[in-house]
């Protein structure tokens, strides 16, 4: 595999590789590289269980076992969220008092471990959502004031309006909570922690006068504003002193972009305060859910960190502080040049970091002096932007450090064949996204119509299981296809009165996945088990069948108001046919199939036909539904079949 590399000069870079030392812990950093945290998604998620909530997963222990190896000198996790109930999304690390459990204790020490095998710092960024909680984790969220995100959606997330924390409750639901974190994961093994103070989370709210209008000590002017700072920095102090060497780090906005933030001049007395205290580093970055995308001049793209602009007012004032920059590096002549500058003290990389783990190793080394070449960056919208890095995230997840290819040639000679490839892809893309602007303009009128129906009633009612026991079984694109046919599900749901859905064997990372690529996936009035059907069979008289796309299956000629139908997903769709006969005869229970060939003919004129009886998801339910209703299988099938497969119902 040949990367396409950002083209710059071969330099020395052994400024890079030197030791930070953070005074006031006495610790060091082996070099001048930070891994900056980033909004991975990947821990578990349950609703309905806090214990259950934020636990390390093996992906994420994969990952950060690849950036524990990649040469860094302190890796930041992503955010470990101190109260479950205020989360960024669902799938951030949590640890609060209502999480806590001995499992916890035991998959955060191994992250511990995973991240700390060369040598590296191992520091948790912990944060608290604040008022940018989604809507379908907490509708009403705390904040420093009530000043909602009006008219904001991110990742197709909505947010509601806050309820402005009390003096007692910024010390019992913040303070508190920011301290038990941080002792729970010192015991864990970390190094240290960094409190998450920017992009528009809880901190920063109390920082930024946009967010702040409050009147107490916590309220005003800039000093007062930033007291919250002090008061969690002394309060963890309390309970982990200095002479442990716990690291203490913030990160904090130089810039937030919009009329009325924070400034520079409130940046320089925010980090002036946060210097004092005895903070070991700071972190800057800047930008929040309101304002994320900043206007980057050509000068600024490049001298390529982003933030350097502001650091160098920032800088000169702090005295004891460690001072890092993330955003934008992407080639070492220019990181070095940013410390030459005395703009920053260490570099931080996020997103190039996310397709080349070890991508500091190979700069300190000498075998490579840029990032890989990334055809979306800054210049694209955000959400597209964090789209493609969580599937790059997850992609990793799941190679094993054994299987990780650590020197990957650096250049390559025949870039114009990678650049023709890449406008083809463009191409590609744009065709696609025209044919999709087609299909719904075509299919709006129908959906238009469907609205206007009013809700029909299934005589005697309709119990439908989806077993998703065969989640595990497929891959990332059947998986982001079944939640899809789940969303058409519940429209079905809305329309059919009588329709009754239960959702079996749903794991707390399938969950998680609904949650994120299914908008109002919490929302959705259905019961739901972690247990299979077998399980639940056990203890009940209830009847369960089947329906498989086996064609050794016998018909299914009626149905039974008595009888709970089972669909086992689209992973049939693979083309083993047999999965879901296979699993109700090990189970005990019948199993049947649709009849479409005994109330149809194929097509005799010419055509790509495909004669596959196998429905999607919703396609099953919807001719299920249809035939409760006119007991016609035909006109069940002519309702639901796509044209495209050849069969004829007449």
């Amino acid at each position: 595999m040949v990367l396409r590399r950002t083209e710059t000069l071969t330099v020395d870079v052994s400024l890079l590789g030197e030791k930070l030392h953070f005074k006031t812990s006495g610790r060091y950093a082996k070099n001048r590289f930070l891994k900056a945290a980033l909004s991975e998604s990947l821990a578990t998620w349950d609703r309905n269980d806090a214990k259950k909530v934020g636990l390390t997963t093996p992906y994420l222990l994969n990952l950060y076992e690849k950036w524990g190896h990649g040469g860094f000198g302190l890796v930041l996790t992503g955010n470990v969220m101190v109260e479950h109930r205020h989360l960024e999304t669902a799938g951030n690390h949590v640890i609060s008092q209502e999480s806590w459990s001995d499992e916890k204790v035991k998959s955060f020490n191994q992250l511990a471990i995973n991240i700390k095998q060369d040598g590296t710092l191992a520091i948790a960024q912990i944060g608290h959502a604040g008022r940018q909680t989604p809507n379908s984790v907490n509708r009403t969220p705390f904040s420093a004031s009530n000043v909602q995100l009006d008219g904001i959606k991110r990742g197709g997330n909505t947010y509601g309006r806050p309820i402005a924390l009390t003096l007692t409750q910024v010390q019992t639901e913040v303070i508190d909570r920011f301290v038990f974190t941080a002792e729970k994961l010192y015991e864990a093994g970390f190094d240290g922690v960094q409190l998450h103070s920017a992009h528009g989370y809880l901190l920063a709210q109390f920082i930024s006068p946009t967010t702040n209008l409050r009147t107490d000590r916590y309220g005003g002017n800039a000093e007062k504003r930033a007291q919250i700072l002090v008061d969690i920095y002394d309060a963890i102090r309390a309970k982990i002193p200095a002479s442990t060497g716990f690291v203490i780090g913030i990160k904090l906005n130089s810039v937030e972009f919009q009329n009325h933030g924070l400034g520079i001049d409130d940046a320089i007395t925010t980090a002036k305060i946060v210097d004092a205290t005895g903070f070991d580093f700071i972190e800057f970055s800047g930008g929040n859910y309101e304002s994320w995308q900043m206007d980057v001049s050509e000068s600024t793209k490049k001298r390529e960190g982003f933030f350097v602009q502001f650091t160098e007012a920032i800088k000169p004032h702090l005295k004891n502080t460690v001072v890092y920059v993330t955003g934008g590096f992407r080639t070492a002549p220019k990181m070095i040049q940013a410390i030459k500058e005395k703009s920053t003290d260490g570099i931080g990389l996020g997103r190039p970091i996310s397709a080349e783990p070890d991508l500091p190793a190979k700069i300190l080394t000498g075998r490579v002096m840029s990032a890989s070449y990334n055809p979306v960056d800054t210049d694209f919208w955000y959400g597209y932007c964090v789209c493609m890095l969580d599937d790059i995230l997850r992609e990793f997840a799941q190679i094993t450090i054994e299987d990780f290819v650590e020197n990957l040639p650096v250049r390559s000679s025949r870039l114009s064949k990678q650049e023709k490839a890449q406008k083809h892809y463009e191409k590609v893309k744009q065709s696609r996204l025209m044919k999709r602007g087609e299909e719904r303009k075509r299919q709006r009128p129908a959906r238009k119509r469907r609205q206007k129906m009013e809700k029909t009633v299934l005589e005697g009612g309709l119990q439908i299981a989806i077993d998703f026991s065969f989640v595990n079984l497929m891959n990332r694109k059947e998986s982001s296809h079944l939640i899809r046919q789940i969303g058409r599900i519940w429209g079905l749901q809305k329309q059919y009165h009588g329709l009754d859905i239960r959702l079996f064997g749903l794991t707390s990372e399938f969950s998680c996945q609904c949650e994120k690529l299914l908008s109002g996936f919490s929302d959705f009035k259905w019961k739901t088990y972690q247990e299979t059907v077998q399980v639940v069979n056990g203890d009940s008289e209830e009847m369960f069948v089947y329906l498989s796309p086996d064609a050794n299956a016998e018909p299914l000629n009626f149905l039974d108001s008595n009888v709970t139908y089972v669909i086992g997903g689209i992973v049939d769709e693979t083309g083993v046919g047999n999965r879901t006969s296979l699993k109700a005869e090990r189970t005990g229970h019948k199993f049947y199939r649709l009849p479409i060939s005994e109330y149809s003919h194929r097509t005799k004129e010419p055509g790509s036909w495909t004669f596959n009886q196998m429905l999607a998801l919703n396609q099953v339910v919807e001719a299920l539904c249809l035939y409760k209703w006119t007991k016609d299988w035909k006109v069940a099938f002519k309702g639901v079949v796509p044209c495209r497969t050849g069969f004829i119902f007449e």
